[in-house]
């Protein structure tokens, strides 16, 4: 495990310049757009996916009624799912050992989001009186029986979520690194 986290520095090293251009061209945030990472080492794979949470709950305050409440209970165990959301090939038997929800909109109570207001631009004022931008940040650790076999990944992610319509991946893995923009259209790539 701690090889997989050393991975993934080294994979957010080398696509730093990536990011930034990426983070010019599309800014911090953007509905309906979300960032995952991939990283093996051997037989472990680190995905973990970072994304406003208007394009997994709809909205981004926190739940004002029991409706909203569940709405975002059903889509976080539906993110615990991880063997439904990526498909690897079924000759790497791949196999879910873990996965987190982290979500800044729960997180924070009524102080940070006042906090949030008084250093706020005035063009802000009325997206922050409605909780201001929110993300959310998941990641799942599979462990594939495997592991050569393993050279695509399928993502459902785009079915599961509708407002989630742009998908930024980048990869590293034992045979290579690399990026790839993935939308509901292209939904699968190789590595």
């Amino acid at each position: 495990m701690k090889k997989i986290l050393i991975l993934t520095a080294a994979l957010g090293s080398s696509v730093c310049a990536l990011a930034a251009d990426e983070h010019r061209q599309h800014g911090a945030h953007e509905h309906g757009a979300a960032k995952l990472m991939l990283a093996q080492d051997g037989k472990d794979f680190q995905i973990s996916l970072d994304t406003p949470a208007f394009n997994i709950y709809g909205f981004e305050h926190k739940p004002d009624n029991a409706q909203e409440k569940e709405l975002v209970d059903n889509a976080n165990a539906l993110l615990k799912q991880g063997e439904e959301l990526f498909l690897f090939p079924k000759d790497a038997q791949c196999s879910l050992q873990e996965a987190s929800v982290e979500t800044e909109q729960h997180e924070h109570g009524d102080e940070a989001d006042e906090h949030e207001h008084e250093h706020g631009d005035e063009a802000d004022e009325d997206e922050h009186e409605h909780g201001g931008h929110s993300d959310l940040n998941v990641a799942w650790h599979f462990s594939c029986a495997q592991p050569l076999e393993a050279k695509t990944l399928t993502l459902t992610l785009f079915d599961a979520f509708d407002n989630l319509k742009d998908l930024d991946v980048e990869y590293l893995t034992d045979s290579g690194q690399g990026a790839v923009e993935l939308s509901p259209k292209k939904h699968t790539f190789k590595f």
